[in-house]
């Protein structure tokens, strides 16, 4: 059995921030881009759902991305990423209408 290492003051501090980082930006861009955005749904058509679904995916993209470099950088959590047709097709076309990738 190995020895148990405690962890060191900066890495509690980091569990400790990440995740509340991590919350309060979700919130922050829900807030502040998300529920305004929302009035673009009252209107008819289909060009203020698509301008809707523009703003939304570019949030979830950046916030994604924020999540993701924080849980790799500051935690140290190895991040794997499962797409259909693999990273290549990944990185070739991903667009707001591409579909869903896992982060596991």
């Amino acid at each position: 059995m190995a020895p148990t290492v405690s962890p060191s003051a900066l890495q509690r501090i980091l569990a400790i921030t990440a995740p509340i980082v991590l919350l309060q930006t979700a919130l922050v861009a829900c807030s502040t881009l998300l529920l305004p955005g929302l009035t673009l749904l009252l209107l008819p058509g289909a060009a203020p759902r698509r301008a809707f679904h523009f703003l939304a995916h570019y949030v979830q993209v950046a916030w994604l991305a924020t999540a993701t470099l924080l849980l790799r950088v500051c935690l140290g959590t190895h991040i794997v990423i499962h797409a259909p047709g693999g990273a290549e097709r990944l990185l070739e076309n991903f667009g707001p209408s591409w579909g869903d990738v896992l982060l596991a």
